[in-house]
C-alpha cells in the first residue's frame, strides 16, 4: 500500500507534531465523544471546559482533520472491506511515523473510542505491530467491559488505561486495568504523579502512561 493511499483511507495523517510526547498520536473530534460528550456538560468533570473542543473551535483545520478521521472510523465499523483497509493503512503509517529507538504511540490525544468495533480494530493494529508500545486512555468503560467479557485480555503491547471522570475523584475499578485521575490545587495525586507539569509540560524520559505496572497516574489540572 502506498503511503498517500494509506493517508486517504484513514482520513488525515497521524500526528507527530505534539512536542509533549515521545512518539506519534492519533486524535479524533471531541465533538464525537460518547461518555465525554455527556461529561462536557458536568461541572467538576475532567471533560468540562474541554481543551480539545476549544482547540477545534479556534482551529477549523484541526477540527476538519479530526472529523475526517472519525468519519473513516465509522465507515470501517460498518464496512468489512474498509475495515481491513483502515487497519492496514494505520499499520503502514504508524510504522512510518514511529521512531525505532523509542517506539511509543498514543491513541486519542483528542476524542475517544467510537464503539466496540473501533476498539477491536485498535487491538488488531497493535497485534500487527508487536514491537511498538501503544497507550489507549479511555472513559468508555462499557466498551472496555464488553471487550474483556467477549474477547479476553488485551495484547501485551497495548496499555488500556481507564480514565477517571471527576477532578479529584478516585480511580475507577475495572478488571484490574491501569487507571488515571486528575487533581487540582484542592486535591492530591493518587499513585504516580505525572511529572510533565514540572518539566515544561513534556514527557521527557518518562513512559509511565505506557507501563501497565503503573496502577494509577495522576495528572495535575492545567
Amino acid at each position: 500500500m502506498k503511503q498517500k493511499e494509506a493517508i486517504q483511507i484513514i482520513g488525515a495523517d497521524i500526528s507527530t507534531s505534539n512536542s509533549k510526547m515521545p512518539g506519534a498520536s492519533f486524535g479524533l473530534s471531541a465533538t464525537c465523544c460518547n461518555v465525554g460528550g455527556k461529561l462536557q456538560k458536568v461541572c467538576g468533570s475532567v471533560c468540562h471546559n474541554c481543551y480539545a473542543l476549544r482547540l477545534e473551535k479556534m482551529r477549523p483545520d484541526v477540527h476538519n482533520g479530526y472529523m475526517k478521521r472519525t468519519s473513516k472510523i465509522h465507515k470501517a465499523m460498518s464496512d468489512p472491506i474498509h475495515r481491513e483497509k483502515w487497519i492496514s493503512a494505520m499499520v503502514e503509517r504508524i510504522k512510518r511515523k514511529t521512531k525505532p529507538e523509542d517506539p511509543h504511540f498514543r491513541w486519542h490525544d483528542s476524542g475517544d473510542l467510537q464503539g466496540f468495533e473501533h476498539l477491536c480494530m485498535i487491538v488488531e493494529v497493535a497485534e500487527k505491530l508487536p514491537n511498538i508500545h501503544f497507550w489507549l486512555p479511555t472513559k468508555e468503560q462499557g466498551i472496555i467491559r464488553k471487550y474483556l467479557k467477549t474477547k479476553g485480555k488485551f495484547p501485551k503491547n497495548l496499555t488500556v488505561r481507564v480514565s477517571g471522570t471527576m477532578i479529584n475523584g478516585k480511580p475507577p475499578k475495572i478488571n484490574g486495568l491501569p487507571t488515571s485521575t486528575v487533581y487540582d490545587k484542592h486535591g492530591t495525586p493518587t499513585g504516580f504523579d505525572c511529572p510533565a507539569y514540572k518539566q515544561g509540560n513534556k514527557c521527557m524520559d518518562c513512559r509511565a502512561c505506557w507501563d501497565k505496572t503503573v496502577a494509577n497516574i495522576s495528572y495535575k489540572k492545567h
